[in-house]
């Protein structure tokens, strides 16, 4: 042994460096590619007090589907079941709460 290095030794140091590096580009392609696909969902929040108008609105913003499985309300940071109380409470009209159907939409 002289002290160099073999030629074939930093071949095939080079090699396993260039198929590490190759596999992290495909892992960062592939977890792209899924972001991209992946569902984005945008809240909208109406509290106008002059239309009257109160509500909220969720919009797919993604060009995957997204499905809506469950939807839990919260007030004051406590989750509630029934939000007539709560509704009322607030002094909004619990009769115009039509409700949503997640089951058959």
């Amino acid at each position: 042994m002289t002290g160099k290095p073999r030629i074939d030794w930093v071949a095939l140091v080079l090699s396993i460096a260039a198929l590490v590096i190759s596999a992290l580009q495909w892992y960062e392609t592939r977890r792209g590619g899924q972001l991209a696909s992946a569902a984005a969902l945008a809240f909208q929040i109406d509290t106008e007090l002059a239309t009257h108008h109160y509500g909220f609105g969720v919009k797919n913003a993604g060009p995957g589907v997204a499905r809506i499985r469950d939807v839990m309300f919260y007030v004051d940071g406590k989750p509630v079941d029934d939000l007539t109380p709560a509704e009322e409470a607030a002094g909004l009209d619990s009769a115009r709460d039509f409700g949503v159907d997640l089951e058959h939409r």
